[in-house]
């Protein structure tokens, strides 16, 4: 296809140079003329880079495309976009210490951070990133300023990071596991976190790793930060339920819904080194439950 037919076919589906420049990321990924992606495209018309990923390039693309006399497809847009930033944001004090929920807000004509962060040519997300954050303020307001430089982050600051996201250790003990995958806290996943503080294992999977974690993170007095060890779990029951006598009492819903440290029935009994399902079976609860109190159904909770 030479370039003249290709143009035409361009034009049909994108009559505008407005439009090709407001063409967003998902469009521009799933554009296509005859199979042709715009990577393919730009090869086509000579222009080195990726206009899917580059907004320059993809200005530049469109300039061949539309011509070059039209603004909206000129790199001296980025000056504009820096000065409508600087409007909105006039100290790089100020940009450096935006918050998530601030910079998932943030537009300018309806383009959001991680649009601008393309335009830049920057990789990578600024509203979940820091670094990335800090590198296209850079980007806007220069290199000079301390406050956008990345800082080395130590223990005790990356500590106080995790505790303004996660406050409690409840709450940390208390976080799914889709949360443990997704979770981010100076751009550091939770593996990563576990590595800064010599905890083997990776936390999201492991949950003793965790509870290790946590313990550094929160300290170690805390019972709901306990490893789940026969003694620990024991104390918890008792708690719950101080004698045998009502542990033997207790009905197949309560059995099915009842739970220390997280772990149901079937889970505490693994701990104990009993095989069979308390839950359904009344002779394998009264097993796990003997050697959760001893014999005497009068044993009370330890002190």
């Amino acid at each position: 296809m030479t370039r003249k037919n290709l143009k035409q076919k361009i034009l049909e589906q994108i009559p505008t140079h407005e439009e090709w420049a407001k063409m967003k990321q998902a469009e521009k990924k799933e554009f296509k003329i005859n199979n042709m992606g715009l990577y393919k495209i730009s090869t086509i018309f000579g222009i080195k880079g990726n206009p899917v990923g580059n907004h320059k390039v993809h200005l530049e693309l469109g300039r061949k495309i539309y011509g070059d006399r039209h603004d909206s497809l000129q790199v001296f847009i980025l000056n504009k976009l820096k000065q409508k930033i600087i409007q909105k944001i006039p100290t790089p004090e100020e940009w450096a210490k935006m918050t998530a929920i601030e910079k998932s807000k943030f537009k300018i004509t309806n383009i959001g951070l991680y649009k601008i962060s393309t335009i830049f040519n920057t990789k990578g997300d600024p509203v979940h990133s820091h670094k990335i954050h800090l590198k296209l303020g850079r980007k806007i307001y220069g290199n000079r300023y301390k406050c956008l430089q990345q800082t080395e982050l130590t223990l005790e600051k990356l500590k106080q990071k995790i505790l303004e996201k996660i406050p409690t250790p409840e709450d940390w003990v208390l976080m799914k596991w889709r949360k443990k995958q997704k979770i981010r806290i100076a751009d550091m996943s939770l593996r990563k976190i576990a590595t800064s503080f010599n905890v083997k294992g990776h936390p999201r999977d492991n949950y003793s790793a965790y509870m290790e974690l946590g313990r550094k993170i929160y300290g170690s007095k805390h019972e709901c930060l306990q490893e789940r060890t026969p003694e620990n779990i024991r104390k918890q029951i008792l708690k719950e339920v101080p004698t045998l006598e009502e542990w033997s009492k207790m009905k197949q819903m309560e059995r099915k819904i009842f739970k220390v440290a997280r772990m149901g029935l079937v889970g505490i009994s693994t701990i104990f080194g009993v095989s069979r399902n308390p839950k359904d079976s009344h002779a394998a609860h009264m097993e796990l439950g003997k050697r959760i109190y001893g014999n005497k159904s009068d044993k009370s909770k330890n002190h």
